[in-house]
């Protein structure tokens, strides 16, 4: 009987993390396009790993622009993180540079992206998996200014003057960074932030 609940549990637990996070206005960093999966186990050494920073059922009708911070752990990385932005035709010439200014990231359109759609892929993140583990963290940007309001945050697309606040896909914090979370991993690791509130790392100690 025991069994038969533990892997009930395992199934639901499975279910809870493959699905975009419902809550409106999040953001997170996951392995695939369509922001279901957040932890990469066992991914092969020296191999090239790509990430997805990746804004989740925005509010407004598509984006104009967006910021916050992109942290990892370890810090520098062994192999340094390259980004690559989405909508690279539509960035408004003069803006952030964004591997001058790592981690803070800010990014403005020249027309607004995103629109309809649950999903909106910000950046793509790439890396050599060199062993041991990875984290990856989103709080808000670092440089802020009085036109930015530190975020995370984006321009909604029918409002070039408002900014709106990202929530982070999770609420477990990064490390020492102030307003920083923890969103994804790779490595050896349970997921980092399951879709519900409870980890499955946490039911499992309830049944050890």
């Amino acid at each position: 009987m025991k069994k038969w609940l533990m892997l009930a549990l395992m199934l639901v637990a499975t279910q809870a993390c493959a699905q975009v996070d419902p809550d409106p206005d999040g953001i997170g960093v996951y392995f695939d396009q369509t922001a279901l999966d957040n932890c990469l186990e066992n991914p092969c050494w020296f191999s090239c790993v790509k990430a997805y920073l990746i804004a989740t059922n925005i509010s407004a009708d598509g984006m104009l622009g967006w910021e916050c911070s992109l942290r990892t752990w370890p810090d520098p990385l062994p192999v340094p993180l390259q980004v690559d932005l989405g909508f690279p035709e539509l960035l408004v010439p003069g803006g952030l540079n964004v591997l001058d200014k790592f981690p803070s990231l800010a990014v403005m359109y020249s027309e607004p992206v995103g629109q309809g759609d649950p999903t909106i892929v910000l950046a793509t993140l790439s890396t050599m998996y060199l062993g041991g583990i990875i984290q990856f963290g989103i709080g808000p940007f670092v440089w802020s200014t009085p036109a930015l309001p530190g975020g995370p945050a984006y321009v909604p697309g029918d409002d070039p003057l408002e900014w709106r606040y990202l929530h982070p896909s999770s609420d477990t914090p990064f490390y020492d960074y102030e307003d920083t979370y923890l969103v994804a991993a790779i490595g050896e690791c349970l997921c980092a932030v399951p879709a519900e509130v409870d980890s499955w790392g946490r039911v499992k100690t309830l049944y050890q």
